[in-house]
């Protein structure tokens, strides 16, 4: 079975953008896990944003994640 997960991200500018995941967390089997960035370039790399550059002001580092109310 797969564990599908997603985060919404904001850059400090108010761009928005989604962090979606996909892992194998099947006992007894080959683990692989599968990010997929939306809105935002750059890679994810133990769930750290820090390397994350927003589009819309050019910045890097300055993304977050945001809580769904």
């Amino acid at each position: 079975m797969t564990l599908r997960t997603t985060s919404n991200l904001k850059c400090e500018c108010g761009h928005e953008g989604t962090l979606s995941s996909a892992e194998n967390d099947q006992p007894y089997s080959i683990p692989w896990v599968r990010h997929d960035l939306n809105g935002f370039s750059g890679t994810i790399a133990d769930w750290q944003l820090d390397r994350l550059r927003c589009p819309s002001c050019g910045q890097e580092g300055r993304v977050e994640y945001v809580e769904e109310p």
